[in-house]
């Protein structure tokens, strides 16, 4: 009588421990970004290059970073060497 009733007990608990699926849809409207209007600053020097600003994505959200001045970049028209 002990087994049986630890049978019942055993087969009940396994009822109970079933795995459950959870599935979910999520449904939403895409929104852009506000517009952000900005003045460029005037040039620091010849030979700098304006990159423009954008909308990045940052933990999952969006962040304006503002455009900037990049300064020149130096050209090595030649061959490196490498010592081993």
């Amino acid at each position: 009588m002990k087994k049986m009733i630890a049978g019942l007990l055993l087969a009940a608990s396994c009822m109970l421990a079933a795995p459950r699926v959870a599935v979910s849809i999520g449904v939403g409207v895409p929104v852009a970004p506000a517009p952000v209007v900005a003045a460029v600053p005037v040039c620091p020097g010849p030979g700098y290059t304006w990159v423009a600003g954008g909308w990045y994505f940052v933990g999952g959200r969006r962040v304006w970073r503002g455009g900037y001045w990049a300064p020149p970049v130096a050209h090595f028209h030649g061959y490196a060497h490498f010592h081993r």
